[in-house]
């Protein structure tokens, strides 16, 4: 049992945060309290936690980008080999485990490691190349009677 410095009531100890400041690593505001003080703490300065939150996002977002670009900087496209990564897309091996696209992930402001393991998902290919895989992967060109014509060129 302890007692809450803020509104003095004796409660149980899972009544209160955990906090190593403390030398029974137990903080001396009850959640309650604590909940209640956080909460005006933001309503007070709620434009300024708005606007940490809008530059975090942005520093975030270019952490991922530039994790991304040293990414496709390490690996061209597996099948033609081509390391220009203006045209370098991510192509998801089994569609049916594709969470979503990696463009998507980074505009919806998707942590690193899930984005990671999306990437983990996919290969690299160029726009070209990800294109006729994806139309050949897809038989695309069934219905439309080229599928002979490109497979004899």
């Amino acid at each position: 049992m302890k007692q809450c410095t803020k509104c003095k009531k004796i409660q149980k100890e899972i009544d209160f945060n955990k906090n190593n400041r403390y030398k029974d690593n137990i903080s001396n505001i009850c959640k309650i309290c604590s909940r209640k003080k956080s909460r005006a703490y933001y309503n007070k300065n709620k434009e300024y936690h708005k606007q940490q939150t809008k530059i975090n996002k942005i520093r975030y977002k270019k952490q991922v980008q530039d994790w991304i670009v040293n990414y496709l900087l390490k690996n061209p496209c597996q099948s033609c080999g081509n390391r220009d990564i203006r045209t370098l897309e991510f192509d998801h091996l089994d569609e049916f485990k594709k969470e979503f696209n990696i463009s998507d992930g980074i505009n919806r402001n998707l942590s690193l490691p899930r984005i990671q393991m999306e990437v983990r998902k996919c290969r690299v290919l160029c726009a070209n190349c990800h294109n006729i895989h994806t139309q050949i992967r897809g038989n695309f060109y069934k219905h439309l009677g080229w599928i002979d014509f490109l497979n004899n060129k």
